[in-house]
């Protein structure tokens, strides 16, 4: 289905050759291919998610206010086949970015990235409110789970007692007044440039209205404590953004863990982390 979907974008625009499939997330299918020199990225809906179709319009309005900010992100035409809408945009020119890649000029253009993204009214944008995402996204404390039923309970049963202790810092935090934020700052997100500058940031289509706490949490769960206190440094007030985003941390690495519970480094990950969280 996506691949028809993609084939009949690409032919509207005048291209007839072969796509490659690029990337594949829970709501979205990217596909590749290009228009003379210029390569282009098509995003279709993915069928049977078991999540709303992706805003295409929406983040087209936020992309464009995100580069007005001076924020990295694509430029997002939105096109429709069969009354389906689909994304095209170009491919930025970058490789994800990788653990020793992170020079201070990188640093410096995230944390500059972040605080563009941080700093758009989130009132002219259609983004889902917070509580709102984190209750559709199953993330405790912020939804009607129990913790007892949570794979962390036979994962990593010596934390459980210490994670339950943080269920009134992680309210509050996700309480906290809410901004544009990303959410999911991962290495194939972050494009790092031939001149070691950061390219782009890539795919605002999960960016929701919630604490900017939550973007220095994705770091940290990523990238590791270096890299996101570096950031931190070079944010506005980014130390007490990156104490906030302790507890916001904690919730975004049960996320991680209760969508893929069984894959080793995601429990290594979520281990390492909670005992960062805990000793801090």
């Amino acid at each position: 289905m996506t691949i028809e979907l993609a084939r009949a974008v690409f032919a509207m625009c005048g291209h007839h050759g072969p796509i490659t499939a690029l990337a594949e997330g829970a709501s979205s299918a990217a596909w590749l291919g290009a228009f003379g020199d210029q390569e282009w990225v098509v995003r279709v809906p993915r069928g049977n998610s078991g999540r709303p179709r992706p805003d295409y319009a929406s983040e087209s309005l936020l992309n464009r206010a995100l580069r007005e900010a001076g924020a990295p992100a694509t430029e997002v035409e939105v096109i429709e086949v069969d009354g389906v809408a689909c994304s095209l945009a170009p491919r930025v020119a970058g490789a994800p970015i990788q653990p020793d890649q992170w020079t201070d000029e990188f640093v410096t253009d995230v944390a500059a990235a972040l605080a563009a993204t941080h700093s758009i009214p989130t009132a002219p944008h259609t983004l889902p409110d917070a509580v709102a995402r984190f209750h559709l996204a199953r993330i405790w404390p912020l939804d009607d789970t129990s913790l007892d039923d949570h794979p962390v309970t036979s994962r990593l049963p010596e934390v459980l007692d210490w994670v339950r202790s943080q269920e009134p810092r992680i309210r509050e935090e996700a309480a906290r007044t809410a901004t544009v934020v990303h959410t999911d700052l991962h290495w194939d997100h972050l494009l790092r440039g031939d001149d070691g500058r950061l390219a782009g940031v890539l795919d605002y289509g999960d960016a929701f209205a919630g604490p900017p706490a939550w973007d220095l949490a994705c770091l940290r769960y990523y990238h590791g404590e270096t890299v996101a206190t570096r950031v931190a440094d070079r944010y506005p007030f980014g130390k007490e953004v990156l104490r906030r985003s302790g507890p916001i941390g904690i919730a975004f690495a049960l996320y991680k863990l209760d969508k893929t519970p069984d894959r080793a480094d995601v429990i290594e990950r979520v281990a390492q982390l909670t005992k960062r969280m805990e000793i801090g």
